[in-house]
């Protein structure tokens, strides 16, 4: 992985107007899919979108923990090993 492709993931990880922004159309697409399969039509392409919605979510999910991981490892990040002890 390239430095500027991680400088650029790491931007986009962190910054929260990316996730408002992506939780906000989740929340309009997954309402939709739900609003047209009660009226009985687009069954399956509401499956689909529904599916393409969670895979997303997974992908970034699963991002942003490698993210974590590698800043944790290289001192730069806060992790759970890195808190005082009560």
């Amino acid at each position: 992985m390239s430095s500027d492709y991680s400088i650029m993931l790491h931007a986009m990880l962190a910054d929260r107007r990316f996730w408002i922004f992506y939780i906000f159309a989740c929340l309009i697409v997954l309402l939709w899919v739900g609003l047209s399969v009660m009226q009985g039509v687009m069954f399956f392409i509401g499956l689909f979108i529904t599916l393409i919605v969670l895979s997303l979510s997974v992908v970034f999910c699963m991002m942003l923990i490698t993210d974590l991981r590698n800043s944790a490892s290289l001192g730069t990040g806060v992790s759970l090993s890195n808190q005082a002890s009560d």
